[in-house]
C-alpha cells in the first residue's frame, strides 16, 4: 500500500523535492518516509517564530544564549528553535520542507552552501534596503562573507561569522620549549622551517610528538590543512563554476610533500589519529600544538587546559592564508511569509548579529563589525589573537559539488589523509585529486547556476576568494566539513 502525500502535495512536488535535495549536493538516498516528513507539518502561529539550526556542543550553547537574548527583548514572541543533525540531513530537511511550503521562518547555512541553495530556488533574497535601515550593509559586515552570499547581485544570506583553520598551542608545553615571549604569547613562526622547528621543540618536551590533528576521524580536516598550504602557494582548484579543473600538480605535490614530512619523515605529528585522540592529546599536554578549526575554544576552556591560539603560519611567502567558511542566516522560500512575518525574521537576525559577542565566545569570528571591532571583543582571549584569520580566509571555489561537507572536500580530504598516513605518495595523491575533480566537473549540474560570464562577473577575485574565483557567484565550500568533525565533542558539525 503506497503512502499518501500530506495535504495537496502531488507526485510532481515530491519528485521536485528529491531533485532539489540532490541539486544542493545533499543526501543521495532519501526514503519515502524522510521525504514525507520534510514536506509535512503545520504552519507556525503568528505570534511565534520558527528557527532551524545544526549547532551542538559549545556552538549550541552560544546559539541558545543568543536565542534567549532575543526572547528577553521580544517576550511577546515565542521562538521555536529546532536543532537538527549537521550536514546532509539538515540541508535535506530544509530542501524538502521548502518544497512542501512548510519551511522554518529562519534557518542557518554554511555560506559555501548558499549559492547552490539559491540556484535550487530554496531561498528568498534579503532586501538590501531593509537591511540597510537596520545598519546591516556590506560596509558593516565581513566583506568576504557578504560577497560570498551574493548571487546575481542579490543577497541570499546574512553572514553570522567566519570560521577558520587556526593553530592551537599548549602554553605549558611551549613555555618549556622556549617558544613563548615575555607576555606568554607564541613567538612568531615564519616559513616551513620555522613551523618544523617549533614542532620539534615541542616534541623534545613531550618526548613524543610536537603536534596533532584529526586525520582519520574527519577527511575534511585533512582537506582544510591541504587547502591552506595549497592556497598559500597561490594554487586554485576550479574555474567556470566548477566546469574547469585548474588544480596545479606541482603546487599540490609541494603542499602534500610538506604534510608527509610532518607525519612520516619527521614524525612530528602522529600519522594516524582521530578527533577524540587529538583533543585528548592536546588537553593532557602530550603535544604542544593542535591544528584545528576555531570551534573548540569552549571545550578547552571548560577543561582548564592552558592554551591559546594563533593564526596558521605562513609556511610559504610572507602573507598567510588559511581555509575558511562561515555560518549565515537564510530565509527558506515560503509563499506564506508576508511582510509582517518577514519583518519579524529580520528582527531575529538583527538581534543575533548585535548580540553575536555571545557567539564569538564560542571561538568564531563575528561578521558584524560593530561586535568584531568592539572593546568587548578586543578583550576576548584567545579570539583576539587570531582575528586576522577571518580577513585572510579562503573559501571553497564555486561549484555545485563544493561546499561544507561536500564531495569536493571529502574526496580531496581522503587523498590528503592517505599521504599523512603514509599510504600513498604526494605525486599519486595529486594525480588522483585531479582525476577526481575532473570526474565531478564532467557531471551535469543538477541545478542551473547563474552564468558569471554572461552577467559581467569575470572580474578579479574578491576578498576571501581564491585565485580564479568570480566574486559575483562567490564560492561554495565547507562545516568546517563542518566537517564531519567526527565523533568528537566539537560544536555544530561547522
Amino acid at each position: 500500500m503506497s503512502a499518501s502525500l500530506p495535504g495537496s502535495l502531488s507526485r510532481r512536488t515530491l519528485l521536485r523535492a528529491t531533485g532539489v535535495a540532490a541539486a544542493a549536493g545533499l543526501a543521495a538516498r532519501l526514503s519515502p518516509e524522510s521525504l514525507l516528513m520534510g514536506l509535512g507539518g503545520a504552519g507556525a502561529p503568528a505570534e511565534s517564530l520558527t528557527f532551524w539550526n545544526f549547532f551542538g556542543g559549545g556552538d549550541g550553547a552560544s546559539m541558545v544564549a543568543m536565542a534567549d537574548r532575543f526572547e528577553a527583548e521580544r517576550p511577546e514572541i515565542r521562538l521555536e528553535s529546532s536543532t537538527l543533525s549537521w550536514g546532509a540531513p539538515y540541508y535535506t530537511k530544509v530542501a524538502l520542507s521548502t518544497v512542501g511550503n512548510m519551511p522554518p521562518d529562519v534557518g542557518v547555512a554554511h555560506v559555501s552552501r548558499v549559492p547552490t541553495m539559491a540556484a535550487g530556488d530554496l531561498l528568498e533574497p534579503f532586501d538590501l534596503d531593509e537591511l540597510a535601515r537596520r545598519g546591516i550593509t556590506r560596509g558593516t559586515m565581513s566583506e568576504a562573507g557578504w560577497d560570498s552570499a551574493l548571487v546575481d547581485d542579490q543577497l541570499w544570506a546574512v553572514p553570522l561569522d567566519t570560521v577558520a583553520l587556526v593553530l592551537y598551542y599548549h602554553t605549558e608545553v611551549c613555555e618549556q620549549a622556549g617558544l613563548l615571549d615575555g607576555d606568554g604569547r607564541l613567538l612568531p613562526i615564519s616559513g616551513a622551517e620555522g613551523l618544523l622547528d617549533a614542532l620539534a621543540a615541542a616534541a623534545e618536551v613531550t618526548g613524543e610528538f610536537g603536534g596533532v590533528m584529526n586525520i582519520n576521524g574527519a577527511p575534511a580536516m585533512c582537506f582544510y590543512l591541504f587547502a591552506t598550504l595549497y592556497y598559500q602557494l597561490g594554487g586554485a582548484f576550479l574555474e567556470d563554476l566548477g566546469r574547469t579543473v585548474v588544480l596545479d600538480r606541482d603546487r599540490a605535490v609541494q603542499a602534500l610533500a610538506f604534510m608527509r614530512e610532518l607525519t612520516i619523515e619527521r614524525e612530528l605529528l602522529p600519522a594516524r589519529n582521530d578527533g577524540s585522540g587529538s583533543l585528548n592529546r592536546f588537553t593532557l599536554g602530550k603535544v604542544g600544538f593542535l591544528i584545528n578549526g576555531d570551534w573548540d575554544v569552549p571545550l578547552f576552556q571548560s577543561t582548564g587546559t592552558p592554551f591559546s591560539i594563533t593564526n596558521m603560519p605562513a609556511v610559504w611567502g610572507t602573507e598567510f592564508r588559511t581555509y575558511g567558511d562561515g555560518h549565515s542566516f537564510i530565509l527558506p522560500r515560503s509563499a506564506k511569509r508576508g511582510s509582517a512575518r518577514r519583518e519579524l525574521c529580520l528582527d531575529f537576525v538583527e538581534s543575533c548579529l548585535r548580540n553575536s559577542l555571545l557567539w564569538a565566545e564560542g571561538g568564531h569570528l563575528p561578521a558584524f563589525a560593530e561586535v568584531r571591532e568592539s572593546a568587548a571583543f578586543g578583550e576576548l582571549e584567545p579570539q583576539r589573537f587570531y582575528v586576522d584569520s577571518g580577513a585572510n580566509a579562503v573559501f571553497d571555489p564555486p561549484a555545485w559539488y563544493s561546499g561544507a561537507g561536500s564531495e569536493f572536500e571529502t574526496m580531496i580530504g581522503f587523498k590528503a589523509a592517505a599521504v599523512l598516513n603514509g599510504d600513498t605518495s604526494p605525486e599519486r595523491a595529486a594525480d588522483e585529486m585531479r582525476a577526481g575533480l575532473r570526474r565531478l566537473a564532467e557531471i551535469p549540474p543538477p541545478v542551473a547556476h547563474p552564468d558569471a560570464s554572461a552577467r559581467g562577473l569575470a572580474q578579479g577575485p574578491s576578498r576571501g576568494a581564491a585565485p580564479g574565483w568570480s566574486p559575483g557567484w562567490s564560492r561554495g565550500s565547507t562545516a568546517r566539513g563542518e566537517p564531519a568533525r567526527g565523533e568528537t565533542t566539537q560544536g555544530e558539525g561547522t
